[in-house]
This record gives structure tokens, sequence and C-alpha cells, in this order.
């Protein structure tokens, strides 16, 4: 469900999932995390791995060390999807800037820019991941996106900007409609 970006950032997208933002946010991940958090955090990557992910760059899901096992990383489901636990006192939050700070700096000349989405419904996350030149969708909304869950009513995720032809396009049917005889009002004065 990934997509690829048009723009100055046109290579795949890499998604970024803050993870106990999602499980506490998925009412099955949520009651299994009640039980047993391992096995909520195995589900939800499980969940990612069986994901149709056309022209991405793979996935990484980064949970707070506190609760697994601290600093380290692996992949799983033949490497589509990467576990991170931050390493304390860092969290996950933390975590996740840092690994889109550190690809940035490290970007090679001449190589396609990767596109870093950001997973979660946390604002100070969101906010800051914007900040970091990542796009954000929330949990709801991804979750919408890749069928495992519903979007909530009234919830959308800001469509891209529109490209300057789109807009030319637009400005020009409304010019015709309006140049056709239809008032702005929308009716007849009598």
């Amino acid at each position: 469900m990934a997509r690829r970006r048009s723009g100055p950032e046109s290579g795949p997208e890499h998604i970024l999932v803050d993870g106990y933002n999602v499980i506490f946010r998925q009412p099955e991940l949520r009651a299994l995390a009640r039980i047993d958090l391992e096995r909520a955090r195995d589900e939800l990557v499980r969940k990612l791995t069986g994901m149709q992910l056309g022209g991405a760059g793979g996935i990484t899901v980064v949970f707070d060390g506190r609760e697994g096992e601290p600093g380290t990383s692996r992949s799983r489901g033949g490497g589509a999807v990467r576990v991170v636990f931050s390493k304390p006192p860092e969290s996950a939050d933390q975590c996740i800037q840092k690994l889109i700070e550190t690809a940035r700096a490290s970007g090679r000349a001449g190589a396609p820019a990767v596109a870093w989405r950001v997973v979660s419904s946390d604002r100070e996350v969101a906010g800051r991941a914007r900040l970091w030149g990542a796009r954000v969708t929330s949990v709801e909304g991804f979750l919408a996106e890749v069928g495992g869950g519903a979007r909530p009513r009234g919830r959308r995720d800001r469509p891209p900007p529109m490209s300057g032809q789109e807009l030319a396009e637009w400005e020009r049917l409304f010019r015709r409609r309006n140049d056709g005889g239809e008032s702005e009002g929308g009716g007849e004065v009598g």
C-alpha cells in the first residue's frame, strides 16, 4: 500500500511505524497486549509483513526498549520488516527521529532519496516527523489503508498538494462554468 512520491524525493518510500502507538489504537492488538505484550508485538509485525508494499523501501517498526530487547534490531518476514527497540533512556519517538536523521545524513549523491513515512497518531511524533521531512499517516488512516481497521468518521489524512497542472485544470473548469452563463450565486433573481 505504500506509494512512490513525486517531486524531489521520488525514490521508494520507507515506512517507520510507531509500534506501541499502533498496538494501543487497534482494538484486537490492544486486547492482546493486555494479556501478552510480546504476542501483540509479534502479531503487529506479522500483519506488517503480510502487507502488499508496491514500490516501498521497507518497513521499520520501532518499540520502546523498556519492555523489549533494548538497543536491538532484527528483521522478520524475509527481511520485509525490521524491528527496532530503542535503547533506554531513548524513547521510540527519539529513535524514529534518529533513524530519519541518520539516513538523510548518509545519503549518497546521485542515488534517489528515500521518502520517509511515519505512522503515528502521537501529535508530538507527527509534528516532529513533518519537520524532519517525513510524510505522516495517522494510525487510523494507515489501518484503514491496509484493511486492519475502519477510519473514524470525520478524520482524514491530508491529500498530497496539487501540482501546478492540476490547479490550472481546476481553474479552467471553474472559469468555463462561470463563463457559461451560470451565476456564481447559483440561482436566478426574479
